[in-house]
Order: structure tokens, then C-alpha cells, then sequence
């Protein structure tokens, strides 16, 4: 039995005992990076890389899981935090702050029988819970109803290297995979603003529909969809199952030449990004420097020393930088310090720097033309490559294009979007010249 097959068999077997362990459970509730999103509309090619997490050992290239909040710090402003596994570090500051403030019991009445949490602080200080519980924020919308905001809890999301098939010609410009995520919105800049990683249901999904029983994701391609109900996604067999998806095969976005054909040399030698930068669990030197005022807040209310353990650590990680400095050593300080927190957004298009972790800025670039398509530009796909690299930006919902240029308004009445005589079709209606 080859080393990888083994590798996948193990993964399996891990996951089967996952699945019990919640079957056991019952119903209990619980930067520049360069991306390829999931949509709702097509299937994404994509030939998923690595070792399966529980198998990943010591391979910073392999997906990983990442326990991630957003939070707003201080001054108001949102801050990206990297938690530990609960499981592994659940005596970390923020965890232990967690359990105090947000307490609970779990009454089985609630929720029309289905259950539900009874928190035991929420009178205590309404003001510290609110932040904590949902950061303060109003609701969301979603799917018509109105959900509470994210607030200090982490979720489990996974950064994963994959190969898009749509994207060959990126990939073989660039030389090198690009990162998934679950959603891309694309700002009037024209830049593309990803999600981090996709959820940890997405890397489940993939498992129990497709790797139990094919095995190495790296031999096969894989269709992946996003869906606007439960299960919320659906992938396949780029190979085995297209009889049995056949209607659903229409909607594919990529090629599917290489679905069954091994790695070639070149798509092993592209560069792959370091996962283990992006995931490294947040310093106490940045929590302190962001959250200094709410943890004092969490020390008066509940007599607690929250904030000299973490000034504590804080000190420690500064020695541990001058002793790493006077050596000539590399800060492991987490990575995530140097760059911007309001958002990791980076324009798919630009040439990626995998390993060194550098500041995310949103700055105009060529159109993101998987981002555009998401926004309802239906031409993008018939558009030809010529008539792209006539595109210069794409600024408050217009293109612009190379000087000189003489366009002319669509022919459709309702649509009438500008664009060269010499295009084929609309980049925003489609409608064919």
C-alpha cells in the first residue's frame, strides 16, 4: 500500500469517528492572500492539494484549520483574531475570558424542543456581554431572516491550496496554487474582497461525499458549488459521477480535460502557499494593545486578573523577540501584526508572494473577472482574451478602458453599458453585437 493511499485511509478512519462522536452528541450547538471563490451560480473546478488535516504532520502546504474571530477592539475598529484549538490550549486568555462572560447552561425546552443556550451573565454587565456576544452589532440579513452578528467566538475555517481550472492560465503565469475561500465581493474599486479559507463544513463536505470513496484528492478533479439552503454545498466526482450529474454538468465553470490525469511537473513545482503564517494563534502583545480597555472592563466586573496575565505574556513575547533578534533569528510574532485588520482583501489577478506575510492594501487593479461575474456581469465568460486586456479597471460599477478606445453604448434599451466597437458581445448583459 503506497505511503499517500495509507495517509488517506487513516484520515478516513479519523473522520468515520468524528462523525460517531457527533452522532453520540446528539443535537448540540457549539493578506494578502491570493483566492479562488466558491459561487452559487457554477461549479468550480478544482484539484484539491495537501495531506488531509489530521494527517498534515509537519507540512505547512497542507490545509489546516484556523479558529478565527472578527472583533472590535478598543477603538471600534474590527480586529482579525487567531484562536488555539479550545481542545488543545483552552487555558488561553481570550477562551478563559469567553467562559466567564458568556456562561451558559444548555435547557433542552428551548427552541421548540431542539433546545438552546441560557446565558448566566447576561444582567451582570449587559453592555460586556453585548460586545462579546455579538460584538455590539446590529443584526444581519441572511436568506431573509435576521441573524445575530459574530461576535468574539471563533469559527473553524480552513485554508486549503487548490488548483482552479478556470484559472490555468493564472496559475501558469503566476506559477503557483491559489488559496480557496467560501465568498468573494468585489468593492467599486474593481477590487476583490475574499473571505478567509471556507468552513470547516466545506472540508467534511468533501470528505464524506467524495474522498470516502475515492481517496487521494490529488488524483481527481472536484466539482464544488455553493447553495443558498441546507446542505449549503454540493461537490462530486469530476469523473465518477458525471452520469449521475449530468443535467448539473451544464453549469460547470473550468475544464474538465484534466479531471482524471495525475499532477503534472509543473503544477507540483508551483509555489504553494504557507499556511502555517496565516493560522499562527494571535499574540498577547496585540490583544494588548487592541482589547486593553475591555479586558480592565472584564477584571472590575468580575474580580478578576485577566489583565496582568496578559500583560504577563505580553513581556514574554517581547523577550523571546530580543532573544530571537540578538540571535539573528526570525520573530515568530504572528503575522497577521503588520498588516491591515479590517479586512484581508488582495486582487486575484496580482502575482502572489506565498511565504512572506506583507500588507494587505486595496489598491486598483485589473477587474477580478471571477469576482464581476458574481455581480451579475454575464459577458465576462464569452468575453475573449484580447478583449479583456483592453480593460484597464473597474471603478463605481464602469470599466476603463486603454486610452484611445472608442466605445459605444449596449444595444439593449435596458442595459446600454458601454464598450469597444470591436467587442463581441456586453460584458454586463451578454447580449451578442
Amino acid at each position: 500500500m503506497s505511503d499517500r493511499k495509507d495517509l488517506f485511509n487513516r484520515a478516513k478512519e479519523s473522520r468515520k469517528e468524528e462523525k460517531e462522536n457527533q452522532a453520540n452528541r446528539g443535537n448540540f450547538s457549539f493578506d494578502d492572500i491570493f483566492y479562488t471563490a466558491l459561487s452559487q451560480k457554477e461549479y468550480r473546478v478544482l484539484r484539491l492539494l495537501g495531506n488531509p488535516i489530521d494527517a498534515r504532520g509537519n507540512d505547512p502546504f497542507s490545509p489546516q484549520i484556523v479558529m478565527r474571530a472578527d472583533i472590535v477592539a478598543d477603538d471600534g475598529k474590527k480586529m482579525k483574531i487567531n484562536f488555539p484549538s479550545k481542545k488543545d490550549d483552552g487555558d488561553w486568555i481570550l477562551w478563559k475570558i469567553l467562559d466567564k462572560v458568556l456562561a451558559y447552561k444548555w435547557d433542552k425546552t428551548l427552541n421548540e424542543g431542539k433546545g438552546g443556550r441560557v446565558y448566566l451573565n447576561a444582567s451582570k454587565s449587559p453592555e460586556l456581554f453585548a460586545k462579546m456576544d455579538h460584538n455590539n452589532l446590529p443584526p444581519v440579513k441572511y436568506m431573509g431572516k435576521e441573524l445575530p452578528a459574530q461576535g468574539w467566538t471563533p469559527k473553524s475555517v480552513v485554508l486549503w491550496n487548490v488548483i482552479d481550472r478556470e484559472r490555468m492560465e493564472w496559475h501558469k503565469e503566476n506559477k503557483s496554487t491559489l488559496l480557496l475561500s467560501k465568498n468573494v465581493n468585489v468593492g467599486d474599486n474593481g477590487v476583490a474582497y475574499y473571505d478567509f479559507g471556507v468552513p470547516y463544513g466545506v472540508y467534511t463536505k468533501i470528505f464524506d461525499d467524495v474522498v470516502s470513496y475515492a481517496g487521494d484528492w490529488e488524483d481527481y478533479d472536484i466539482l464544488f458549488k455553493r447553495l443558498n439552503s441546507d446542505p449549503w454545498y454540493k461537490c462530486f466526482h469530476a469523473v465518477d459521477d458525471k452520469k449521475k450529474f449530468a443535467e448539473e454538468m451544464k453549469d460547470v465553470k473550468g475544464t474538465l480535460e484534466f479531471a482524471d490525469r495525475p499532477l503534472t511537473e509543473e503544477e507540483k513545482s508551483w509555489k504553494r502557499f504557507d499556511i502555517d503564517k496565516y493560522s499562527q494563534v494571535s499574540s498577547y502583545t496585540k490583544l494588548l494593545k487592541r482589547l486593553k480597555k475591555t479586558i480592565q472592563a472584564v477584571d472590575a466586573i468580575y474580580n478578576t486578573n485577566f489583565l496582568e496575565e496578559l500583560e504577563a505574556g505580553a513581556a514574554k513575547e517581547e523577550e523571546e523577540r530580543k532573544k530571537a533578534k540578538a540571535e539573528g533569528k526570525e520573530s515568530s510574532e504572528d503575522s497577521e501584526e503588520t498588516s491591515t485588520e479590517e479586512t484581508s482583501s488582495a486582487p486575484a489577478e496580482s502575482k502572489p508572494e506565498s511565504r512572506p506575510a506583507r500588507r494587505s492594501e486595496a489598491v486598483e487593479t485589473a477587474p477580478d473577472w471571477v469576482g464581476l461575474e458574481g455581480l451579475g456581469f454575464k459577458g465576462i465568460v464569452k468575453m475573449t482574451a484580447e478583449e479583456k486586456a483592453m480593460v484597464v479597471s473597474y471603478t463605481d460599477g464602469k470599466f476603463k478602458f486603454k486610452d484611445g478606445v472608442k466605445l459605444f453604448a449596449c444595444d439593449d434599451s435596458s442595459c446600454q453599458f458601454p464598450s469597444p466597437q470591436d467587442f463581441h458581445c456586453c460584458p454586463k448583459c451578454g447580449k451578442d453585437f
